[in-house]
Parts: C-alpha cells; sequence; structure tokens
C-alpha cells in the first residue's frame, strides 16, 4: 500500500520537491552536530498544522541494532 493510498499523501511530482526540501533542512541542522548524533523528529497533528518537535542523542557506543525501529503500517 502507497502514501497515496494509505495517508492521503500527494503524487510524487507534487511530493518530491517538498521532500528535498526536508532533506536539504535536515543536511543543514546536521551541520551544528557532532558525527554520529543521533536526531529524532516527533510531528504531531495540530488544529493549525503540524507541529514538529526535535531532539538529539550525543554519540554512544552501541550497534545501530539498538536505534533501529522496525514496523510496519499495518
Amino acid at each position: 500500500m502507497s502514501f497515496v493510498e494509505c495517508y492521503g499523501a500527494p503524487d510524487i511530482d507534487a511530493a518530491y520537491p517538498v521532500a528535498c526540501e526536508e532533506i536539504d533542512q535536515m543536511r543543514n541542522m546536521c551541520e551544528d552536530f557532532e558525527e554520529n548524533t543521533l536526531l529524532m523528529v516527533s510531528r504531531t497533528q495540530t488544529d493549525l498544522g503540524v507541529e514538529e518537535t526535535y531532539r538529539s542523542r550525543a554519540p554512544q557506543d552501541a550497534s545501530l541494532e539498538a536505534f533501529a525501529v522496525h514496523g510496519s503500517v499495518e
């Protein structure tokens, strides 16, 4: 099931430039952090639109599996 079908996302032509902007924003944000810092974004739908909050975790000695999250939309 696609994001269009599941969440009502726009088609790829409309979504692509917005996704590129998001990537650029995160790339710029990462410049202020030490390598291997974990950055997390949380999005909440409000009456005024989507509210984003950001958190960071300093690098730690841990395997990637300690931070990986696996899930399903089902």
